[in-house]
C-alpha cells in the first residue's frame, strides 16, 4: 500500500528540480573550461556535476525533481539552437556539445517511470 504525500514535497521536488539543473549545467561549464587550465579542478567540478543530477534522480525525491530538471535541461537547448536567448559564456561550450538533450530525455524517462 502507497502513502500518499503532500503536495508540498511536490513543490519542494519541483523546486530542488529547478535548482539543481541550473546548478549542474553551471558546473558543468565551469568544469569545462577549467580543464584546459588545471585539470583537477575540471575533473573535481565534473563529478560534483554529476553527483548534483545523480542527487535529482535518487527516488527517495518526489518525481517532479528529474520532470523539471528534465524540462528545464531540454527548454534550455532549444532555446540555445534557436538564439532566442542570450547564454552567460561559461554555458555555451555545455549546449554546444548537445549533452543536455541526452540528460534531458532520460530524466525525464525517469520521471515518467517513477510515476
Amino acid at each position: 500500500m502507497r502513502t500518499r504525500v503532500s503536495p508540498w514535497w511536490h513543490v519542494a521536488g519541483f523546486v530542488l528540480g529547478a535548482l539543481g539543473a541550473v546548478n549542474a549545467a553551471v558546473i558543468w561549464g565551469y568544469a569545462l573550461d577549467q580543464l584546459d587550465e588545471r585539470r583537477i579542478y575540471g575533473l573535481v567540478a565534473l563529478g560534483l556535476a554529476g553527483l548534483l543530477m545523480g542527487l535529482l534522480s535518487l527516488g527517495k525525491l518526489s518525481p517532479a525533481a528529474p520532470l523539471t530538471a528534465g524540462v528545464a535541461a531540454l527548454a534550455a537547448s532549444v532555446l540555445f539552437e534557436r538564439g532566442t536567448f542570450q547564454f552567460l559564456p561559461v554555458l555555451r561550450p555545455v549546449f554546444e556539445s548537445g549533452a543536455p538533450v541526452l540528460v534531458g530525455v532520460l530524466l525525464l524517462l525517469l520521471a515518467w517511470r517513477r510515476r
